[in-house]
């Protein structure tokens, strides 16, 4: 017997020719209790990581999205904390949840929270090196900033931050969150915290842009006020350093 057909058979559920028991039992059923502890694993794995996602939907239908997925979607790393990539869209196509279409956005958010908890550590540019930088402009606009590992920014024409915001509190007046209304976002980390804050549009614009291959004059050219987003990634400690463009 594969390891491939045993692996396949915990998934889906089918037979595996050649599979008996050392004490005569039913191989099946004791392969069935084995497939039980794994699907809940996973499940389990994917209730951490979506926390959210979970309280919106409840926990029994958030049980049942979680076992089609994983059927779907088992593992491929053996990291758990990298399972549920795909759960966003998985979810933007799952038909139950079509009257909640900011479900997938929130489910990014939330996903993008643990691979920025996960990233490596980075160190902050020196504010004098950087004020070197500044002193030559020229090569300056030559060069492309380097920024902390684990910054992500995300757009959405949905409210997550505040439907992500208001799960993380007790008082929350839930008439007053507008989920249509769009809404883009930073995360980050701050030494051991992941941070999440809520920007404007065309910031989110300007740091993706940023995050580009494209040296910084060709980037700074773009028509943003760059003097105040500038001032927000070093505020946070976002740039790591400067590289001369090649």
């Amino acid at each position: 017997m594969k390891q491939a057909d045993f692996a396949r058979a915990l998934i889906d559920g089918g037979p595996v020719l050649g599979l008996v028991a050392a004490n005569g039992s039913d191989p099946m059923a004791r392969l069935a209790v084995y497939r039980n502890n794994l699907v809940m694993t996973w499940r389990k794995a994917l209730g951490d990581q979506f926390p959210v996602v979970r309280q919106l939907v409840g926990d029994e239908f958030f049980a049942g999205m979680a076992d089609e997925f994983c059927s779907l979607y088992p593992p491929n790393h053996p990291v758990m904390a990298r399972y549920g990539d795909m759960f966003a869209d998985f979810m933007a196509n799952f038909a139950p949840v079509g009257d909640l279409p900011y479900l997938a956005d929130v489910a990014r958010l939330e996903y993008q929270y643990i691979t920025t908890g996960h990233a490596a550590d980075s160190i902050a540019i020196d504010p004098l090196a950087w004020a070197g930088w500044l002193q030559d402009p020229e090569r300056l606009g030559a060069s492309r900033l380097q920024f902390q590992a684990g910054l992500a920014v995300q757009k959405s024409p949905y409210a997550i931050f505040d439907i992500w915001a208001a799960h993380h509190r007790d008082d929350v007046d839930w008439a007053a969150i507008a989920v249509h209304r769009g809404q883009s976002v930073v995360i980050w980390r701050q030494e051991w915290r992941v941070m999440i804050e809520a920007i404007a549009d065309d910031w989110a614009d300007a740091i993706t842009a940023l995050q580009a291959p494209a040296c910084l004059g060709e980037t700074m050219a773009l028509p943003f006020d760059w003097q105040p987003i500038l001032a927000f990634l070093l505020e946070r400690k976002l740039v790591c350093g400067v590289d001369d463009v090649e």
